[in-house]
């Protein structure tokens, strides 16, 4: 008894794209069509498309691949699809969140250079001048 059907399913278990294109390869060479198919059904994440292609192009299973072609093609081509849709809705958000930002007003209404100085509350003048600048207020009660 040769078990390849605890084969197919073990490859497919081990989640290990290497050991499934191994097995595929052993199933091809020792001719063993019905395994082949098994192993594209079974494995069909596993497998990389363009391993698939060339094993089918080098010993003539085209007709055994072909649904797994199929498949593959029209699973891609739905996610291209999704992907293209989700582009296109981003796009849209992202077009309508810039003319939001556009017409939203500065906070304070005015800029700061405009503003003039802020009067926070009274400044602390050691010598009895500030030169011109009044100094920040840093949250201690003290500046020194």
């Amino acid at each position: 008894d040769k078990l390849f059907k605890d084969a197919i399913e073990t490859s497919a278990i081990s989640s290990k794209p290497e050991v499934v294109e191994e097995l595929l390869r052993y199933f091809v060479d020792i001719g063993s069509r019905e395994c082949y198919v098994g192993m594209l059904y079974a494995c069909y994440d596993l497998i990389p498309m363009h391993v698939v292609m060339e094993i089918s192009w080098r010993h003539g299973l085209n007709d055994f691949t072909m649904p797994f072609v199929i498949s593959y093609m029209s699973q891609q081509s739905a996610t291209i699809e999704q992907l293209r849709k989700d582009n296109e809705e981003r796009k849209a958000r992202d077009a309508s969140m810039k003319k939001d930002d556009d017409n939203t007003p500065i906070i304070g209404g005015r800029l700061m250079l405009t503003q003039g100085p802020a009067n926070t509350g009274p400044t602390p003048a050691p010598y009895g001048q500030t030169n011109g600048i009044n100094p920040q207020p840093t949250g201690f009660p003290r500046a020194f």
